[in-house]
């Protein structure tokens, strides 16, 4: 027994320990506290959160640390109040519901100690229940002052506007919401952002009709009664009336050694004007005050310009300071004063001992009209000095393009080279403050070929002068150079002054010279005079002719005279060419006959031809047709009417080819006529010594074909054939014993020829032809003619 104590000592201890432990570990603590700030607004609801683990004493709610709303899920407090969660959880929320403003405090969790474990406090949560938002003025219009063409704004902001906004002038509502209601009040407007509660009435171009009480108000809505502003005066007053600052004061930044102008221009000024110098008083209007033993300050200006400028002469380092420009009170008026302006004063390093420089380009081999670049330039120093430009044609200066960096400047005249250029000299002046004195440097004088132009004009270039009378030319040019004088000239010499018959006047300008001919004379007719402009390196003429007209009676008669002989003359000569004309177509239209043929024809005996009976098979016995009778008249009557209108020459045409085409048709039909001239009818015949056929080349279309010609008492030679031969057949012992017609026999009427006779008959025919186709070609019918004929031929037609 006694040597198990111990070992049951030891396993009680070992329990004791391992229990401890346990208890240890398990003692409650917060999982989850409130936050540090809720906010909400009235009427609405908020969770304050707690949640303890290993919990072993009771957890309270408390409200500003002294009043408890909870024992663990029972609620002892007054309020609208529950605790959600579960005991699973440790969940002790606190809901708070239909927030009022009391509800706004600091809240905590606490657990109190319990067994092992020690009492627990949360952090602080803040509530804050904000009241219902109601609209309010955040701001209103105040009393505003402007002046007489001017803007004016009076404010009108409202918070949780619900209501609508009215303007108010002089008591009467001028406006809703951001619409002016009205009419009249053009110049008025609502201005601002309406969701941001703006409502600001804003007044253009300002009148003295716009002066009055104004108020803003906001109609009961919603949870927010009717709310109204305080009243505001608007004065307008004329801006001429009230004093003001019409340019202040800027910064300037000066070299010692230099000038400084602080400018300061006022309106309407009813106190005084002050200049004050970091803080102190310097001048009053235009006296300076606090002494000025150097002297180099002073008040620029007259009161008339309201002009009150500071100047400071020989700037030094202590006038470095910043200046006010300020308009005291007065009975009318309130103070008004300008912005700071600044004067920085810079200490001056002269630039470097060669500045300036002046230099050309290009320099060489120049003309009229090239364009160069002057340039002066200036090395080192501080400020950069100013450059300008200067030439011995004018004394004012000129500044040309000044560029400038850290260490240089350089200033760029660009100039065309005229004439007025030539022999110019160009100079550069420096001015800085190092320098007591400016500096300079200069060009040599611009040297450059010149193109002499020159322009002369006169009023006419022929100057028609009586006999006697007076005239004057008028002479004017032009040059570049310019035109330094004039010189006259009559047939290439020069006109002198002594010369009576002229006189010369010149324009001081030189912009015109005038020749006067004091009495013109019949010498003069024809001269040329020249007017001749001239400048310092060209000349020019121009050439002018004059016409004298003769004042004599004699002339003008003889001339007239002349005329009407010349006149006379012509209409003879016509008459005579006329009359030559007339007897020469009249001699041409007359043609005698041939006596040769005549005397053929008479000889041709009054027989009948021997006519082979082969060529006449188709003839009656009755006679021959005249064919080739017809168609020569036919021709005849196509020639006369060729002259006819178109439309009758195309109707002529249209029937002469009808008509040819039945000719040509018949004589198909028979045998050819050994009578008839077509070339044709010719083929088959027989030759006969001594006769000579037609020739072939002659066109029927141009001499017409012509009948058959027969003795003069009118009886056919032609024999009557019967079968195509004379009755009692051909004989060669007939034909040759055959006597003259009257002893010849007559069968059937008809008389038969001889070869001789047959022969002369041929040759009678062939000469008649040729006499008639001339005839045809030299004899143009007169338009008389030609008429009657026509209505001959429209008669017989008929």
């Amino acid at each position: 027994m006694m040597t198990r104590l111990p070992w049951l000592r030891g396993i009680a201890v070992v329990s004791m320990i391992l229990l401890s432990i346990n208890q240890g570990s398990a003692q409650q603590a917060f999982q989850i506290q409130p936050d540090p700030t809720y906010e909400r607004a009235i009427g609405e609801s908020v969770i304050l959160l707690c949640s303890v683990t290993g919990k072993e004493g009771a957890l309270t709610w408390v409200k500003d640390s002294t009043t408890a709303i909870s024992a663990d899920r029972v609620i002892v407090g007054t309020g609208d109040y529950e605790i959600t969660g579960d005991d699973a959880s440790g969940s002790y929320n606190l809901l708070i519901m239909n927030l009022t403003e009391s509800d706004s405090g600091s809240y905590m969790c606490r657990v109190s100690a319990a067994g092992s474990s020690s009492a627990l406090s949360s952090s602080a949560a803040q509530l804050t229940v904000s009241p219902i938002p109601v609209q309010a003025f955040s701001t209103g219009p105040s009393d505003t002052p402007a002046l007489t063409g001017n803007s004016a704004t009076l404010l009108c902001v409202i918070e949780n506007k619900e209501g609508t906004v009215e303007w108010l002038k002089d008591g009467s509502v001028i406006s809703e919401d951001s619409a002016i209601t009205d009419t009249s009040l053009t110049r008025y407007s609502i201005i601002g952002t309406a969701s941001n509660g703006e409502f600001n009435l804003q007044i253009v171009t300002l009148q003295e009709s716009d002066m009055g009480t104004y108020s803003c108000r906001v109609s009961a809505a919603g949870d927010s009664d009717a709310i109204a502003s305080g009243n505001a005066e608007l004065t307008v007053r004329d801006a001429s009336e009230v004093q003001s600052i019409v340019i202040p004061p800027s910064d300037v930044t000066a070299v010692v050694g230099t000038s400084a102008t602080m400018v300061c221009y006022v309106s309407a000024l009813s106190g005084s004007v002050l200049w004050i110098k970091d803080g102190v008083q310097i001048s009053r209007n235009r006296e300076l005050v606090n002494g000025d033993a150097s002297g180099r300050l002073s008040i620029q200006g007259t009161d008339e310009e309201g002009k009150y400028e500071l100047y400071i002469s020989r700037v030094e380092e202590n006038d470095q300071a910043i200046y006010f420009c300020v308009l005291s009170q007065s009975e009318v008026d309130s103070p008004v004063s300008s912005s700071p302006a600044t004067l920085t004063v810079e200490a001056a390093i002269e630039p470097n001992t060669m500045s300036p420089e002046c230099s050309l380009t290009p320099a060489s081999i120049l003309s009229e009209g090239d364009t160069v670049t002057i340039t002066c330039e200036s090395s080192g120093g501080a400020p950069q000095p100013t450059l300008t430009w200067s030439n011995d044609l004018d004394a004012n200066t000129f500044f040309g393009n000044q560029t400038e960096d850290d260490s240089s400047a350089t200033n760029s005249v660009t100039l065309v080279l005229t004439t007025e250029l030539s022999g110019a000299v160009y100079t550069c002046r420096s001015t800085h403050p190092a320098y007591t004195e400016p500096k300079e440097c200069s060009l040599p004088a611009l040297q450059f070929a010149l193109i002499a132009t020159i322009n002369v004009t006169t009023d006419t270039s022929r100057l028609t002068i009586e006999e006697d009378k007076p005239g004057e030319i008028i002479c004017s040019a032009v040059g570049d150079p310019v035109v330094l004088g004039y010189r006259w000239y009559y047939n290439g010499a020069e006109i002198g002054n002594d010369d009576g018959r002229f006189v010369i006047e010149t324009t001081n300008g030189k912009d015109s010279s005038t020749l006067t001919i004091g009495s013109a004379t019949l010498s003069m007719d024809d001269a040329t005079v020249q007017c001749e402009a001239f400048n310092r390196i060209d000349q020019r003429r121009t050439n002018i002719v004059l016409t004298i007209k003769e004042d004599n009676l004699t002339t003008y008669v003889l001339a007239a005279l002349g005329l009407i002989a010349t006149i006379i003359f012509v209409a003879l000569v016509i008459g005579f060419i006329v009359w030559v004309c007339h007897r020469m177509n009249k001699r041409n239209r007359t043609i005698h006959p041939d006596a040769e043929a005549d005397g053929m024809t008479k000889q041709i005996p009054n027989k009948n031809f021997f006519i082979g009976a082969t060529h006449m098979d188709s003839m009656q016995n009755g006679g021959i047709t005249m064919e080739a009778v017809d168609e020569k008249k036919k021709h005849k009557k196509h020639r006369k009417h060729k002259t006819d209108k178109k439309d009758k020459k195309e109707k002529k045409d249209k029937k002469h080819r009808k008509d040819k085409s039945k000719v040509l048709e018949h004589d198909s039909s028979r045998a050819p006529n050994p009578l008839s001239t077509r070339d044709g009818d010719h083929e088959g015949l027989p030759t006969i010594a001594g006769y000579i056929r037609p020739s072939a080349g002659r066109d029927p279309g141009v001499y017409p074909t012509y009948p058959p010609m027969y003795p003069i008492d009118g009886h056919s030679p032609l024999p009557h054939y019967q079968d195509g031969y004379p009755q009692g057949g051909p004989s060669s012992g007939d034909r040759s014993s055959r006597r003259d017609s009257k002893d010849r026999p007559v069968q059937n009427g008809k008389i038969s020829l001889s070869p001789g006779e047959y022969q002369k008959r041929d040759e009678y025919e062939r000469k008649l032809r040729e006499l008639q186709g001339l005839r045809s070609d030299l004899v143009v019918p007169e338009p008389e003619k030609k008429k009657k004929k026509h209505r001959k031929h429209k008669k017989d037609k008929s």
